[in-house]
This record gives C-alpha cells, sequence and structure tokens, in this order.
C-alpha cells in the first residue's frame, strides 16, 4: 500500500527512504516478538482493525499529488491497525515502538515548517563560510540565501536547509535507541546532539558542492548539478549520514556494555 501511494503521488527520493527505513524499524521492534504476533482475534479489536481499515480505503479516494499529507499518517493508521489484530489488547505495549516511530514520519512535515525558515540562513552562512575557507575567492552571499560563485551559484530555499536530513537521522537513531538501549541513557542526548549537528554540515558540503558544480562551464557540471540535486544523488549524503551517525551509536554502545 505505501508503494503504491508513493508511485502514485511521484514522491521525492527522501521521502521514499524515509518511508522504507520506518517500515524497516517496525520489522526490527517486532522481529522477536513473534510469539506474540499471532493473530487470535477479539470482536473489540476486529472491530477497532476494521474502522482503521475504513478510515484508509476513504482517505485513498482523496488523495492526491496537490493533497499528499496523508502520506505521512498512513504508516501510523496501519501500524494501529495491525496491532489491533493481535492477540490481546494489552499486548499492545509490543507496538509501542512502531507508533512512535510512525508518529515521529507524521510530525516530518509539521517539524520542516517550523524550522526550514530559520535553517536556510544558518546553511546559507555556513556554506559561505566553507567555500571561503576552502580557498575559492569571490564567493558572495545575496539576500540571505544566495550563494554566488564567480558568475553563478545556488539558491538556498526551504528544502535545502537541511532540516530533512536532520530529521531524518534523528528518526533514525531514536528507533535506534528504542531497539538497542543504552544501560546508561543520558548518553542519548550526546549521541544526538552529534547527529544532529553532523547531518546539518553533511548538508552544507552538499550546497558547497553544488554550488562548484553549477559554475562548472561544462556539460559534467550541468549533468553533475542535476544528479546531487534533484535526482537519487542528493539521497547520498543521507545515507553518509545514517551511517556515519549509526556507526557512532554502536561504537558507544559497544563500550558501555563491555563496561558493564
Amino acid at each position: 500500500m505505501n508503494i503504491l501511494i508513493n508511485y502514485k503521488l511521484k514522491t521525492t527520493g527522501d521521502t521514499q527512504l524515509f518511508n522504507l527505513l520506518i517500515w524497516i524499524s517496525i520489522f526490527l521492534s517486532l522481529e522477536d516478538q513473534k510469539r506474540n504476533l499471532y493473530p487470535d482475534i477479539s470482536k473489540i479489536n476486529f472491530a477497532i482493525s476494521l474502522f482503521f481499515l475504513v478510515i484508509i480505503i476513504f482517505q485513498l479516494n482523496s488523495i492526491s499529488i496537490e493533497n499528499n499529507n496523508y502520506l505521512y499518517l498512513l504508516p501510523l493508521e496501519i501500524s494501529f491497525m495491525m496491532a489491533f489484530l493481535n492477540k490481546k489488547i494489552n499486548n499492545l505495549r509490543i507496538f509501542i515502538p512502531s507508533f512512535i516511530f510512525t508518529f515521529l514520519y507524521a510530525l516530518r512535515p509539521v517539524i520542516l515548517k517550523l524550522f526550514d525558515p530559520i535553517f536556510v540562513n544558518m546553511t546559507s552562512w555556513s556554506s559561505w563560510i566553507g567555500l571561503n575557507m576552502v580557498g575559492f575567492k569571490g564567493v558572495f552571499l545575496n539576500n540571505s540565501n544566495e550563494i554566488i560563485l564567480k558568475t553563478s551559484g545556488v539558491k538556498i530555499y526551504n528544502g535545502c536547509s537541511g532540516v530533512d536530513m536532520i530529521v531524518f537521522t534523528l528518526s533514525i537513531l531514536i528507533v535506534c535507541s528504542i531497539i538497542y538501549p543504552f544501560p546508561k541513557p543520558k548518553i542519548n542526548i550526546l549521541i544526538f546532539g552529534f547527529g544532529a549537528i553532523l547531518s546539518f554540515f553533511i548538508n552544507v558540503i552538499r550546497i558547497c558542492l553544488l554550488a562548484f558544480f553549477n559554475n562548472l562551464d561544462s556539460n559534467l557540471g550541468s549533468k553533475a548539478f542535476e544528479f546531487f540535486h534533484i535526482s537519487y544523488g542528493s539521497q547520498i549524503f543521507h545515507i553518509i549520514s545514517i551511517i556515519l551517525s549509526l556507526t557512532t551509536y554502536m561504537f558507544f554502545l559497544e563500550r558501555q556494555l563491555s563496561k558493564s
């Protein structure tokens, strides 16, 4: 159902990747609960599951490219439907991680709307400083969100602010902290802070590369710009952020477990 919805809405690569990782996280959180997942459904549970199914079918008829906010609620509704198809209502606790993951996904458009305008300026200034630090000359910052390098440059809009990458990385770290918790939960705060800062600067590197490629007076430059801006090349930076953040998380988790 998620695949069909993403195809119908022609969603961007980051949304598809985020959606896929949410379902992988749900699978991982339920994988060791197999003995509790065999359905033995009661009449009440069946009625509640049917209610969610009716809502999902009704919403599918009204979803469109222009009205796609429902896409973010769909995993949450499906996870509730899955939970109430389980043995007993007191078994819902094993689905709590699933509810948390899908709720984070549902909050994504709200978080982007709130923080994108703030991070646009921060990303623009950081990218301008970064280009100057690596030796590029004649780099100008125009209107706080446009970086001009020689003859052309890049204009940073809300979608390029880096907030999406930060949300992406933090969501995966939260998933990891629920499935593989630290013996000392306070370390989570440091790891989350590291993940947020790392994601921000990886996006700054991406913006700097886009400005550089846009200034190359060649077909290669335009193709590279298009690949890392519009195509799936932009997802490489999301994956790098996730890999580095998860590697850091697992490194500190192993150290904590070896001490305890």
